[in-house]
């Protein structure tokens, strides 16, 4: 049966429990079970067509904003779900964010970014037009990524609180009519958009001398339940399988009320959070966890990535990196790993793991898409000025040289650390060696190419009984420890 993929945008990332319950139960009527969670604080889900006319009737009728297999209006995106738990003290508040939301009575058609700067959980520039507060009382930096871009424009001066409406539509306003010189380009030049809102600017700009600072990164753990402020909590809620249940989410919802929680948050790492939990009403949340066997407790190295929305094949591929990774317990904190298979799609990340196409070469297995590995020069998401580290990777080659990039990062890192400490930086007899993780065993190594768990003749494999020293070439009937493959599915990647 024909399906359609619908998305409703949630501005700024958050929306009152019982104005969630209403399009809960709307979709509930229409015999959706889950929906899924976007990387701007939005959700889709599918509707089969006979349930089209209907669900467009109640969300029109509830006013409730919706496009069908479309992304015309792309999700304003804020920090507010930060407020009082990732961020620190400034003139940035909750009264201010509603402010502008209140303004913006329109739909957007590019990407906007409110972003808090003493945070770094939500980006500062996915966004194409991203509003960063300043020192300055209701001043706001603006940083213009133009459309399918990475390239960056910042504006030179900063932006009145009330004006960032009026200032938007007027960038808006040369995107939409001059599409050839501002859209899918690098080449572009700045000094013509300059120019070209300059013409129609309408609205006072404070003269700024000063640039942006750029925070060092840090991702907090953005899951599980967390004291803050006086006996209050709050909750964060992560789907390893990027799936939420409407009965889940109803249940929820029924707490929220009940426990006199206003607003639920979404955040861009397709999670819920839930602020303002009393400690009177705790035991009542960790319960609603534990019938729906909601786990809080997974590894930092699933929760640092991000992925284009709706994306199966990244969410697999994000799947068997993590488990090469986690096979070998490898620290991968402070880094955020991003995979783009599609062009231009906007998604941040310090490691960028991009999808080129397919090899004109056929390989024995059929993973013949080959990938560039890219980085941030300092490694923090927020920039967009990426080197490549390697370009045409095989599939079956990626996990080996990802980790050498991993590596690369903590060694640099130890190494500014020593510069700024006077500390001693990172020797071989504390778990690193100057020579690539992925070659510090001698022999043949063969790797399964679909979980890329790795054989090694020097190890051998004690869970099936075969003792270091056995060459991979003469076992008979082997198979993977981890995904059962067959042993013809194994590749040899060193010597």
């Amino acid at each position: 049966m024909q399906e359609f993929q619908i998305k409703i945008n949630i501005p700024g990332g958050f929306i009152s429990a019982g104005d969630f319950l209403e399009i809960l139960e709307i979709l509930e009527d229409k015999n959706v079970k889950n929906i899924q969670l976007g990387n701007r604080q939005n959700i889709y889900f599918k509707i089969p067509i006979d349930y089209l006319e209907p669900i467009k009737f109640d969300f029109i009728h509830s006013n409730i904003p919706f496009e069908i297999d479309s992304d015309q209006y792309p999700n304003i995106m804020s920090s507010y779900i930060a407020q009082n738990i990732f961020t620190s003290d400034n003139w940035l508040k909750e009264g201010v964010y509603k402010y502008i939301f209140e303004l913006i009575d329109f739909q957007p058609r590019f990407k906007i970014n409110l972003i808090d700067s003493s945070q770094t959980f939500i980006p500062y520039f996915t966004g194409n037009v991203n509003f960063i507060n300043s020192l300055q009382e209701n001043y706001w930096y603006c940083l213009i990524r133009y459309p399918k871009s990475n390239k960056l424009f910042t504006w030179p001066g900063l932006v009145y609180t009330d004006d960032i409406p009026q200032f938007y539509k007027i960038i808006e306003k040369v995107f939409l009519e001059n599409l050839e010189s501002f859209h899918f380009r690098e080449d572009i030049s700045s000094d013509l958009f300059l120019k070209k809102v300059m013409e129609i600017l309408d609205i006072e700009i404070l003269p700024n001398k000063t640039s942006l600072p750029i925070p060092d990164f840090n991702l907090p753990n953005y899951e599980g339940l967390h004291p803050y402020g006086n006996q209050t909590y709050w909750l964060g809620i992560y789907r390893r399988v990027d799936v939420f249940e409407i009965s889940f989410l109803k249940e929820l919802c029924f707490q929220s009320i009940k426990s006199r929680i206003g607003q639920l948050y979404f955040s861009p790492w397709r999670t819920l959070l839930i602020k303002g939990i009393q400690k009177d009403s705790k035991k009542d949340w960790l319960n609603l966890l534990d019938r729906f066997l909601i786990p809080c407790h997974h590894s930092q190295n699933e929760l640092n990535w991000q992925l284009e929305d709706l994306s199966s094949e990244g969410m697999n591929l994000k799947n068997r990196l993590i488990r090469f990774l986690e096979e070998r317990d490898i620290r991968t904190e402070g880094l955020v790993f991003a995979i783009k298979l599609q062009p231009r799609s906007g998604i941040f990340g310090s490691i960028i793991i991009k999808r080129e196409g397919k090899d004109p070469k056929p390989k024995p297995i059929d993973f013949s898409y080959t990938y560039t590995l890219l980085y941030t020069l300092d490694f923090n998401p927020n920039t967009k000025e990426y080197q490549v580290w390697e370009n045409s990777i095989l599939e079956s080659s990626l996990p080996n040289s990802l980790l050498n990039l991993i590596y690369t990062y903590y060694v640099q890192k130890t190494e500014k650390f020593k510069k700024e400490e006077n500390r001693p930086g990172i020797h071989p007899e504390s778990g690193f060696d100057s020579e690539p993780l992925a070659e510090l065993l001698e022999g043949d190594i063969w790797q399964c190419s679909l979980c890329y768990t790795q054989y090694s003749n020097q190890i051998g494999d004690s869970e099936k009984g075969i003792p270091a020293g056995i060459d991979f070439t003469e076992l008979k009937e082997y198979t993977c420890p981890l995904c059962e493959a067959d042993k013809t599915l194994f590749l040899k990647i060193s010597a």
